[in-house]
């Protein structure tokens, strides 16, 4: 009887580990269902070639020649985008290659934008943390807060309208916060 009762519990908890693993992820931070073949990054130039680069800040950066229709990419250069398209692997180098679709969104350092994101306190400033896509997330620093209530909303989900500025190429995001517009 209590060697039934073992091997019960055991098929029971392989059964509840399996069905629990197939769940997939909250994404309530982005406005986007699934990451798909959107890339978020960099894009950059280097000798009349395009490309795009995720997680620029880091040492695990990966970087896609871009291909297709690059006209009016000019106007994207040394800024974050969203970018719809499609990953492919090529025979030459660089082997990492992105074919463009469209841009879906793009940052520009000194423009009024609106964020939806998470408010987190640090040590010495506040932040702004928001989640282009799942999984990805860009950090805010805010520097000014002229309604001078944001810290009411540490660790909620607001909408926020502000300028941004950008540092070291991106490096460091600076947010000047005009107005609140909805707590979520």
């Amino acid at each position: 009887m209590k060697k039934i009762a073992i091997i019960t519990f055991i098929i029971t908890m392989m059964a509840y580990t399996f069905l629990y693993s197939q769940k997939q992820p909250s994404l309530k931070h982005t406005n986007i269902k699934k990451k798909g073949n959107i890339i978020f990054g960099l894009i950059t130039k280097q000798d009349n070639t395009y490309y795009i680069t995720q997680n620029w800040r880091s040492r695990s950066m990966v970087t896609y020649k871009i291909e297709g229709d690059i006209s009016g990419l000019e106007n994207y250069i040394n800024k974050p985008v969203l970018a719809a398209g499609k990953v492919i692997k090529a025979q030459e180098p660089p082997r990492n290659r992105f074919e463009l679709q469209s841009i879906q969104r793009c940052w520009e350092s000194g423009k009024p934008v609106t964020i939806t994101g998470t408010v987190k306190k640090g040590k010495k400033n506040m932040f702004i943390i928001e989640h282009p896509l799942p999984n990805e997330r860009f950090i805010y620093i805010i520097t000014l807060d002229k309604t001078k209530s944001v810290e009411n909303y540490t660790e909620k989900d607001i909408t926020i309208k502000g300028i941004i500025k950008e540092e070291k190429n991106w490096q460091k995001v600076l947010i000047e916060i005009d107005e609140i517009a909805s707590e979520k």
